[in-house]
């Protein structure tokens, strides 16, 4: 009877080592998993940064700019859109159908050097 005791109380001495074992990989294996999704979920953050970026990128190269010489500094005075607007519906009066106001997104002034365009 005392075999059989020793044996049952070997037996269950390994069940609760390979069950602290399996409790401590697990343990290992959550925590693994936790910096993996932390990980992860700033790359997609950072993805969708640079994702913003290419586009702001690509929209800026694909649009049309146009640079308009000649007009003497202050002339646009507190509203440069406002300014740019009228400037083009005077000086294409045949393209009244064009919105005007929605084709000019921005408008502002930068500096010209005499040497040319800075």
């Amino acid at each position: 009877m005392q075999t059989q005791i020793r044996r049952v109380a070997k037996t269950f001495s390994e069940f609760t080592a390979h069950m602290e074992e399996a409790e401590t990989r697990i343990s290992r294996l959550e925590d693994d998993v936790g910096s993996q999704k932390m990980t992860r979920e700033a790359m997609e953050e950072q993805l969708e940064d640079t994702q913003g970026k290419l586009t702001d990128l690509e929209d800026r190269l694909r649009c049309n700019n146009l640079r308009v010489l000649g007009i003497s500094e202050g002339a646009e005075g507190s509203d440069p859109h406002g300014f740019m607007v009228a400037l083009f519906k005077e000086a294409f009066p045949d393209l009244h159908q064009w919105d005007w106001d929605r084709e000019i997104q921005r408008a502002h002034q930068f500096p010209f050097n005499r040497a040319g365009l800075s």
